[in-house]
C-alpha cells in the first residue's frame, strides 16, 4: 500500500455493532481451525474482565454497564467491502468462535427466562429469519447446517452428516464453550448471566480496519497472523493467486484449490519438517516440476515466496498472467494433487513397488521423480509410475549391495535425474538415463570404470550394521518373496510381518559360541564375517530368540519349520520339492543346497547364492516397460 491511510479506514466496534450484516468468508481465508487453547483464551480474557468488576448492585442496562465496567479490547479484524457484500479477510476465526460464544449465550439466556429482549438481543447478532431459512452473519453458506444444528440442538444431530474442516471445529470448539459457560453460569444468578450479556455485547470492542482498495488485499494477509499463528504457506499462496483472477470468477477457482486441498490434507503427505500435507505437496511439486538445477532442488524452501522471486517468474508467471493462474489451480493443481494422494495411499497390492520405496524404505524422493516425469491426463501415468518406482528401488538397492550408498550421495543422485525426466514419455529412454545414472554413481564412489550395475568384487564385503538393519531386513523379504513366486509356494510372510514390526528378527547363522570361532580360527576375523549377507536370514521372533547360541546342527531344526530361505539351507527343504524344479530351470545360476556344516567356504557359497539371487530380482528382466 502507497498510502495505508488512503487505503483503509479504523473504526472502534461493539460486538452488537458489528454483528449486523453477513460477512463473506473471503477467498484468502483459512478454514476455520483454531484449537481449544484458542477458543479458552478468547472465554478466560472476556470472562475475567467482567467478573473483575461485577456486583450484585449492577443495573442490567447498557448505559450502566458501558460506564461502570472496562472496555475489552479483543483485537482487530479486516474487512474488504465489494459492491454489497462485506467479506472478512482477516477474522473470522476469531468471528465464528464470537458467534459459537453467542449461540451458547443465547441458550443460556432461554434457561434463565431473560427477558424477550434480552434473549432476541442476543440472538439477532447470530442469525435472521428469511423466507429460504435462517441467515447467519457469519460463515460461509458451506456451514449452514453445522452452525443451525448448534443454534437449535447444541450438539451434532446428524453425525452420518459428512464433516469439512470448520465444521469438525465448530463442533469441538462449541463443546469448549458449552463447558466453559456452564459452569460459570448454570448454577449463578440470572442477574449474573444477564450483566455478562450486556457487558459481552457492549464492552467487548474490536477494530475493523477497512481495506478500500482490492490489490491492497493480498498484501495484507501475507503478513497476517490469527492469534499469533501464522499462516501457512499454501494460505499465502492462495491468496497470492486468486487475486489475480477476476472477482466473478473467484468463487469457481476457489472450489477447485479447496478440492485439492481437500484430497491432500486426506492423504497425510509429509515433508521433513513440514507436517501440513498441503505444504508438503507443494514443496514436492514446484521443486520436482520447476527447478532448473540439483542444487535449486536440494536448497528449496519457503516456497511461497521463492517462486515469486524474478529467477522464477518466467518459469511461473502468477503475478501477471491470469491465464496461468486459472489453469495452474484448475488443471495442474487437481491433477497433480489427486496424483500425489494415490501415491502416498499406495499398498502392497495397488501399487507394491512404490510400497516398497515410500512405506518400507522412507525413500521418498520417489514423489519428485513421479511428479517430475508424468504431464496433466499423461496415457502412460501408470506404466511411468511402476517403471520410477521400480528404477529408484534398484537404485537404492545396487548401491546399498555393493558399498556404495550414503543418504546424502543417494539424494544428490536422484535429484539429479529429476530434471532430465521431466514429462519424457520414452520409458526406454527413461530406463537408459536411470542405467548411466546408477553406473555413473557405482564407478564415483568406487573409483572404478565398470560397465555392469553388478561386481562381486563390490558385493563380496556387504553386511549389516546397526545403521542398515532397515536394509537388510527387506532384501531378505525381496527373496523371501522371490523363492515364494518362483516356487508356486503360498506361504509368504508378507513384508508388513518381515519388514517391519517385531514378529521378525535378523538371524546370525554364525552364533556367537567357542565352536563358530574354532571353525575360523581367528576370533576377530570371526566378528568380521558372521555380519556378511551370507550368514544372515530372517527368523520367526521366538525361533531367533531360542537360537541366538545354538551351534549350527541345532540350529538347522529350528530353520527347518521357519522361513523358506532358511529352511533352503536343511536337507528337508529338498525331498520331493516340485517346486525347487521350477526355479532350477528357470534359474541355473541360482544354486540352492543344503549346508550340514556352516564353515568359511559355505559362507561364501551362501553369500553367492545371494548375490545370484540379488541380480536376478534386480535384473532388466524384473524392470516393466509396459
Amino acid at each position: 500500500m502507497n498510502n495505508e491511510a488512503d487505503n483503509s479506514n479504523l473504526q472502534y466496534k461493539a460486538i452488537e455493532d458489528v454483528f449486523q450484516v453477513k460477512y463473506f468468508i473471503d477467498f484468502y481465508q483459512r478454514d476455520y481451525t483454531w484449537s481449544s487453547d484458542n477458543v479458552f483464551a478468547l472465554l478466560e480474557d472476556s470472562y475475567h474482565r467482567f467478573d473483575l468488576k461485577y456486583t450484585e448492585s449492577s443495573e442490567t442496562v447498557p448505559d450502566y454497564i458501558r460506564k461502570h465496567y472496562k472496555w475489552y479490547y479483543l483485537n482487530t479484524y479486516i474487512i474488504n467491502k465489494q459492491g454489497d457484500r462485506t467479506c472478512i479477510v482477516d477474522g473470522q476465526q476469531r468471528f465464528s468462535t464470537l458467534t459459537l460464544m453467542l449461540i451458547k449465550l443465547f441458550h443460556l439466556a432461554k434457561e434463565k427466562e431473560l427477558s424477550d429482549a434480552r434473549i432476541d438481543s442476543v440472538k439477532n447478532l447470530i442469525c435472521k429469519a428469511t423466507s429460504s431459512g435462517l441467515q447467519f452473519w457469519m460463515g460461509g453458506d458451506d456451514r449452514i447446517d453445522t452452525l443451525a444444528d448448534l443454534f437449535k440442538n447444541q450438539k451434532n444431530t446428524k453425525p452420518e452428516r459428512p464433516l469439512k474442516q470448520s465444521d469438525i471445529f465448530l463442533y469441538l470448539n462449541y463443546d469448549t464453550v458449552n463447558k466453559f459457560f456452564n459452569e460459570k453460569f448454570k448454577d449463578a444468578p440470572s442477574h449474573y448471566l444477564e450483566c455478562f450479556i450486556i457487558f459481552f455485547l457492549t464492552n467487548v470492542k474490536l477494530v475493523e480496519i477497512e481495506i478500500k482498495e482490492s490489490d491492497d488485499v493480498a498484501m495484507v494477509f501475507e503478513v497476517i497472523n490469527a492469534k499469533g499463528q501464522k499462516l501457512k504457506s499454501h494460505e499465502i499462496l492462495k491468496a497470492q493467486l486468486l487475486s489475480q483472477i477476476p472477482k466473478d470468477e473467484i468463487d469457481e477457482y476457489l472450489r477447485y484449490w479447496n478440492t485439492a486441498c481437500t484430497v491432500l490434507q486426506n492423504s497425510g503427505l509429509k515433508f521433513p519438517n513440514i507436517d501440513d500435507p498441503v505444504d508438503a505437496f507443494f514443496t514436492y511439486y514446484f521443486r520436482a516440476r520447476y527447478s532448473k538445477t540439483t542444487t535449486e532442488i536440494q536448497v528449496f524452501k519457503d516456497y511461497h515466496k521463492t517462486i515469486f522471486s524474478r529467477d522464477w517468474q518466467e518459469r511461473l508467471p502468477f503475478k501477471k498472467d491470469a491465464k496461468f493462474v486459472k489453469n495452474f489451480i484448475k488443471t495442474d493443481f487437481i491433477y497433480y494433487a489427486t496424483k500425489m494422494a494415490e501415491l502416498v495411499s499406495s499398498t502392497l497390492e495397488s501399487n507394491k513397488y512404490v510400497y516398497y520405496n515410500i512405506k518400507l524404505n522412507e525413500i521418498t524422493n520417489l514423489y519428485l521423480v513421479i511428479l517430475s516425469a508424468i504431464k496433466p491426463n499423461d496415457a502412460a501415468y501408470y506404466e511411468k509410475v511402476k517403471l520410477l518406482a521400480q528404477l529408484v528401488d534398484r537404485h537404492y538397492m545396487v548401491l546399498r549391495l555393493q558399498g556404495c550408498y550414503d543418504s546424502n550421495s543417494f539424494t544428490r543422485q536422484i535429484t539429479s535425474l529429476v530434471i532430465n525426466l521431466r514429462e519424457k514419455d520414452d520409458l526406454v529412454e527413461i530406463k537408459q538415463d536411470f542405467d548411466d545414472g546408477l553406473i555413473s554413481d557405482i564407478n564415483k564412489t568406487r573409483s572404478a570404470n565398470v560397465t555392469e550395475l553388478f561386481n562381486y568384487g563390490f558385493f563380496k564385503d556387504t553386511k549389516v550394521n546397526s545403521s542398515n538393519k532397515t536394509f537388510i531386513r527387506y532384501l531378505l523379504a525381496r527373496i523371501e518373496e522371490f523363492l515364494c513366486l518362483e516356487m508356486n509356494y503360498a506361504n509368504f510372510a508378507g513384508y508388513n510381518n518381515l519388514c517391519v514390526g517385531k514378529k521378525y528378527h535378523i538371524e546370525h547363522i554364525l552364533a556367537y559360541n567357542d565352536e563358530n570361532k574354532t571353525i575360523f580360527g581367528n576370533e576377530d576375523f570371526f566378528n568380521e564375517q558372521r555380519d556378511r549377507l551370507g550368514g544372515l536370514l530372517l527368523l520367526k521372533k521366538g525361533d531367533n530368540g531360542m537360537s541366538l547360541a545354538e551351534v549350527y546342527a541345532d540350529k538347522l531344526k529350528t530353520y527347518t519349520n521357519d522361513t523358506n530361505f532358511a529352511r533352503t539351507l536343511t536337507q528337508y527343504f529338498y525331498h520331493n520339492n516340485s517346486g525347487l524344479k521350477l526355479l532350477k530351470d528357470k534359474y541355473p545360476s541360482i544354486l540352492l543346497s543344503a549346508i550340514d556344516n556352516f564353515d568359511e567356504k559355505a559362507l561364501d557359497s551362501r553369500h553367492a547364492l545371494i548375490y545370484n539371487i540379488c541380480k536376478t530380482i534386480w535384473s532388466d528382466d524384473y524392470i516393466s516397460l509396459n
